[in-house]
């Protein structure tokens, strides 16, 4: 999961496996140049009608609703509606500005912990705080 969120090799993805084991913050993930791309960023009313597609099962409507919104290729709003629908880091989620403690109660968090309800909008799994991660 961190290669794919990352996009970082098979030894840095295996560094920050066993950073979070011993319950450390990732370099990978608080180091500004190792930030992926973004994706363009559309108005959070679209991602609430992605999430109300998905929601109706339409799996689609939703990957077209993405590349209208962003002006991505299909793949890459294809691996972004799954993503958000399996509440994952989407693909070029900029997980290194994820705060590593959340400002609602405090708990550590990481971008594997965290549901990613937007591309660039992570929910603290133990407050249900939404973080702007751009």
């Amino acid at each position: 999961l961190v290669r794919e969120a990352t996009g970082v090799g098979l030894k840095e993805a295996k560094d920050a496996v066993d950073d979070l084991e011993r319950g450390e913050q990732p370099e990978l993930f608080s180091s500004p140049a190792r930030t992926p791309a973004s994706s363009p960023a559309p108005p959070p009313s679209c991602w609430q009608e992605v999430r109300a597609l998905l929601a109706g099962g339409k799996k689609i409507e939703a990957i077209k609703r993405v590349r209208e919104a962003t002006g991505v290729g299909l793949k890459e709003a294809k691996e972004t509606v799954e993503a958000l629908e399996a509440g994952k880091p989407p693909p070029g989620q900029a997980a290194a500005l994820l705060p590593a403690r959340c400002p609602g109660c405090g708990a550590a968090q990481s971008p594997l912990q965290v549901r990613w309800v937007a591309p660039d909008v992570a929910e603290c799994p133990f407050c249900g705080t939404h973080h702007l991660c751009r």
